[in-house]
């Protein structure tokens, strides 16, 4: 199943969960709940871990994992650098030692290794999901690469079944478990879980699109687009009554793979884009915020805005925008940079 240009619903949902994870981290008062909306980004990453895979564009697991690296480190590494500066002036003043030791403490976070056994946390804290998505993704590929049948018939559905109703079903209703060892205790399982359920509706995706496209083109769009409005109408009432239950999950997975057979919903539109890259921006930047918001209501600059939501999403929009395009005039600088010393 070939993705003939970037998906306007996928793409613009993919913002409005950014935005959901944000509002969890700053007051709690979202839409959905932090914990799916999470989960949804993990399905969706594996849906096209295994297009990616599929196309052959990456001939081995580094070289797609090096990839995805190259596309985030650079945001990545500049909002920490932002936060790690916010930080500093709020506990200003501090010896040497104390700097150096904060410095020494952030390195796992630098190298994208966030919550990695012996480390809990860190500078930015919500990033760990990047840490996670980029070692499951890197695994799960390399398990596609070796061998793909074994993989998309047993390895993931064993994943799905055992990782999924062990995170789902935790006693304490904690979804971190232990401090020590937390990455690998829940954060990497469920990174795997989700991840291996967004691969397998890929394949269960080309299965029936490559069936479906055997009927006239007519009528399979008017067919997907009769089940689109059905399963939105399901989804609608599960989100009023049950949308922070599992169930959610079902119709979502319908309605995001109707969405690839829609045509008027595959566009490559600039407003697509756009909306592609602040889902990322908001993601590496709501903890400098919420910080930024917390410190200037402590110091009685702010008051009442200071647990405003729309005041936050205002200031966490801009400095999302801020930060995209710093980081991409700095990328181009870089590259003219080193191809002036190449030449």
């Amino acid at each position: 199943m070939n993705k003939k240009g970037r998906n306007i619903l996928v793409s613009w949902f993919k913002l409005f969960m950014a935005y959901e994870v944000a509002r969890g981290h700053f007051n709690g008062q979202q839409l959905l709940s932090s914990g799916i909306c999470v989960n949804l980004f993990f399905i969706i990453s594996g849906f096209f871990l295994a297009q990616s895979f599929s196309s052959h564009k990456y001939p081995t697991p580094g070289a797609y994992t090096i990839n995805r690296i190259r596309k985030i480190y650079p945001e990545y590494l500049f909002s920490f650098l932002l936060l790690f500066g916010l930080l500093c002036w709020i506990n200003y003043p501090f010896s040497i030692k104390e700097f150096a030791g904060e410095v020494i403490g952030c390195l796992p976070e630098i190298f994208l290794v966030q919550n990695v056994g012996w480390y809990s946390g860190g500078v930015n804290y919500p990033l760990w999901f990047l840490c996670v998505l980029i070692v499951s993704s890197h695994i799960l590929f390399a398990l596609l690469a070796e061998n793909k049948k074994l993989t998309v018939n047993v390895i993931c559905p064993i994943s799905i079944l055992c990782m999924g109703t062990y995170y789902l079903n935790m006693q304490d209703g904690n979804s971190w478990g232990t401090t020590a060892g937390g990455f690998l205790y829940v954060p990497l399982l469920r990174g795997i879980c989700f991840i291996s359920l967004g691969i397998v509706l890929y394949e269960i995706a080309c299965l029936i699109m490559n069936e479906a496209d055997k009927f006239p083109k007519f009528a399979a769009q008017s067919v997907y687009r009769i089940l689109f409005i059905f399963f939105f109408v399901i989804w609608l009432f599960l989100f009023i009554g049950a949308r922070n239950t599992p169930i959610i999950y079902i119709p979502f997975a319908v309605l995001f793979l109707l969405s690839f057979r829609i045509n008027n919903i595959k566009r490559f539109g600039n407003l697509t884009r756009w909306a592609e890259r602040l889902s990322l921006s908001v993601f590496m930047n709501q903890a400098f915020v919420i910080y930024l918001l917390d410190e200037m209501e402590r110091r009685s600059f702010l008051s009442s805005l200071s647990d405003n939501t729309v005041f936050f999403l205002i200031i966490t929009t801009i400095v999302s925008v801020f930060s995209s395009w710093i980081v991409e005039k700095i990328t181009i600088l870089l590259k003219c940079i080193m191809f002036k010393y190449e030449k």
